[in-house]
């Protein structure tokens, strides 16, 4: 199974705890976990790294810059939380979760893993937010988003926003 974090040096502690809890629940499982790095130390990724073999899984990292190559923004949100975006420049992937770095993982990831999105480019967990929010990124009322403002909620293939 394939997941993806993204995070800045400020969230290696929360990302330490968040990557625990899914191998401690997901121990029967083999976890490939891509990390979005926007300048995480070679210290903490060494931790990073000493986590994921204690529990038998790897970590790679991608540097932020050069994933999101071509984003601008007006640095109103945290830069980190735009790599998510970004996840499918990963070529060597074809299915992918992607938790934030303060999540803890309470359970198996594998039903979720597993559910069958091939009709879908993006599924997610549905956000609440005001109308004025959506808006001022961009995405019409009518519109559902999900998670942290980046996108909107399970489009099909070749439909219509």
């Amino acid at each position: 199974m394939n997941v993806a974090f993204s995070s800045d040096n400020n969230y290696v502690k929360q990302l330490e705890i968040s990557m625990i809890s899914l191998f401690e629940n997901n121990k029967d499982k083999n976890i490939n976990v891509y990390v979005i790095d926007n300048g995480i130390e070679e210290k903490n990724k060494e931790k990073l790294n000493n986590i994921a073999k204690r529990y038998n899984n790897t970590i790679k990292y991608y540097n932020f810059n050069e994933l999101t190559s071509g984003l601008e923004t007006d640095k109103s949100f945290p830069i980190s939380s735009f790599g998510r975006i970004f996840l499918p420049r990963i070529k060597e992937i074809d299915k992918i979760i992607y938790f934030d770095c303060d999540s803890i993982i309470a359970d198996s990831i594998e039903s979720l893993y597993n559910i069958d999105i091939s009709s879908y480019y993006v599924a997610g967990v549905q956000d609440t937010v005001y109308n004025f929010y959506k808006e001022l990124i961009g995405l019409d009322k009518e519109y559902r988003y999900i998670n942290a403002r980046n996108d909107g909620f399970k489009f099909k293939k070749n439909a219509r926003r």
